[in-house]
């Protein structure tokens, strides 16, 4: 009972130290939760479809955890979804850094191996988003892969491979593994029932993949000269340096130490096992692209996540080689290497722009059509295709009922504009960078003077303006006249040139629009009426 006991507070403690490191790694997406990419596509289908969605693929693969949270946090509420989105994503997270110390396996080490999916030294983009816990939920396979078979546990063995097998192309590539094991462990019925099982998850998964092309196998030469360096050597050295000598030099000590430690432990199938998960952890990552595109920073950081995890757990092993103190020596200082090597990549240095999903959510009925902006890259400036939607649609999700009541949504101010963008294309010639041709125009110019700047527009519902923001620290407000309190009196942050359509449904069919302009000092922004 006791042993119970502490080992129930243990599981506690660390869940919390998970949720820390999960925070240190992707604070922004705790602080301002988005919705982010495919995201959108999946609460599109759960709209339009409802549950059917989550056994249709996105990209060729079926994601079956991913779209379950996304679902599950749509039920809970839509207006606070990416809130609720966020926190079911980072429970299931530090959940799974939980099963890789209490699941019965023959890692040793098995906290450092946990704690080790947390310090992965790449970009944290596989972190904290609920898109990706396809990645996460892969684990779970790992997991199986050097599962104890002395401990049967086939229900949760089962689970673990539906939840990865099932969200995750990653369970074709590993049925060499359950096939060996069912040979192997041959004595025990379980191994044989979960190859096959596997067998069938594989199988289903492999349907969707195949519909999609991976695209062309890289050349040979490019994977000869870019795979140790970049996959092992940018393991130790990539973050800090990007000597591609140094990296060569470093990927293969690395190598030579995991093929030496899997040598010197090859009576225990595990360290085979292992070194088997990295070789196909980079397999999976080099047929997706040529292995001189990726970085672990800049391009693709997440076809690092695999393998830099795979190279964490053999060389933790290595720690625990009975009589080779040398060997164990050197995997500690290359894990202390990794571990500083990380830090440049712990997080992201530019903090993540608030796309303001409730607002939009909120002011989407009020529209004939309305396009909630989607996270891209955290930038307000770059984002993904919009989640469009028309006025009866809106209304007929938000209406639905749900488990977080929307208390004083209804009363809280609305936008009222809408950005259109190229799906919105009207007839007529348009000004260039124009959607539709607008009654009014809006320019900007540096202000010649100190002070603020007013605009009194007279428009008409529907009537639109053609407008871009100036500095982001001088952002401009609008007031509708004896409205006050109904419209969200901020103008937009843009890039470029945009056409704002007010045509909220409770704008008064004519109304007077003051615009201020936030310049305070000689050479900041200020409106100037006029053509641009």
């Amino acid at each position: 009972m006791n042993s119970k006991l502490s080992q129930g507070r243990l599981a506690v403690v660390l869940f919390g130290v998970f949720l820390a490191l999960l925070a240190s790694r992707r604070w922004d997406q705790f602080a301002s939760p988005q919705v982010w990419d495919e995201e959108s596509w999946v609460i599109q289908g759960l709209i339009e479809r409802g549950w059917r969605e989550i056994f249709q693929p996105i990209n060729g693969y079926l994601l079956i955890v991913p779209k379950l949270l996304l679902g599950a946090a749509l039920a809970v509420s839509v207006y606070e979804f990416p809130t609720v989105a966020m926190s079911f994503t980072w429970v299931l997270t530090a959940l799974i850094g939980v099963a890789v110390v209490f699941s019965p396996t023959h890692l040793k080490g098995r906290v450092l191996c946990a704690l080790a999916i947390f310090a992965v030294p790449s970009d944290p983009e596989v972190f904290g988003i609920a898109l990706y816990t396809f990645w996460w939920t892969a684990v779970l396979l790992f997991l199986l892969a050097v599962w104890d078979e002395r401990a049967p546990a086939l229900p949760l063995r089962s689970v673990y491979l539906l939840a990865g097998g099932l969200s995750s192309p990653v369970i074709v590539a590993l049925l060499p593994v359950f096939y060996f094991r069912a040979y192997r462990y041959r004595a025990h019925a379980a191994e044989k029932w979960l190859a096959a099982g596997a067998t069938v998850v594989a199988a289903v998964q492999f349907y969707f993949t195949r519909t999609v092309a991976a695209g062309e196998i890289p050349p040979l030469g490019s994977i000869a000269y870019h795979v140790i360096p970049k996959f092992l050597g940018s393991f130790l050295v990539g973050n800090l340096d990007e000597n591609h000598t140094l990296a060569w030099t470093a990927g293969v000590g690395l190598l030579t130490l995991v093929i030496r430690g899997a040598w010197w432990d090859r009576r225990n199938a595990t360290a085979a096992i292992i070194f088997f998960l990295l070789v196909a952890a980079v397999g999976l990552s080099v047929v997706r692209m040529d292995p001189a595109a990726p970085h672990p920073r800049w391009a693709g950081p997440r076809y690092f996540f695999f393998p830099y995890l795979m190279t964490f757990w053999a060389l933790i092993q290595c720690l625990y080689l009975p009589q080779r103190k040398v060997a164990a020596g050197l995997a500690g200082a290359m894990l202390g290497l990794a571990v500083v090597n990380a830090v440049p990549a712990w997080a992201r240095g530019v903090p993540q722009d608030d796309l303001r999903w409730t607002d939009h959510v909120r002011s989407a009925p009020f529209f004939a059509e309305y396009a909630v902006p989607i996270q891209f890259d955290g930038s307000r400036f770059r984002p993904w295709p919009p989640l469009r939607e028309s006025r009866a649609v809106w209304e007929k999700v938000l209406g639905a009922p749900r488990l977080l009541p929307a208390a004083g949504q209804a009363a809280r101010p609305t936008f009222a504009y809408r950005v259109l963008d190229a799906a919105d294309q009207g007839p007529g010639v348009t000004p260039p960078g124009a959607v539709a041709a607008p009654t009014q125009m809006i320019t900007i110019a540096p202000a010649r003077a100190a002070g603020k700047r007013e605009l009194r527009l007279r428009l008409k519902r529907g009537d639109r303006v053609y407008y871009k923001s100036g500095s982001p620290d001088a952002a401009a407000q609008m007031q509708v006249t004896r409205s006050e309190g109904v419209f969200i009196g901020e103008l937009p942050l843009t890039a470029g040139w945009v056409t704002l359509e007010f045509s909220n449904s409770k704008l008064p069919p004519a109304f007077t629009l003051v615009v201020t302009d936030g310049g305070h000092g000689v050479g900041e922004w200020a409106w100037v009426e006029g053509p641009p």
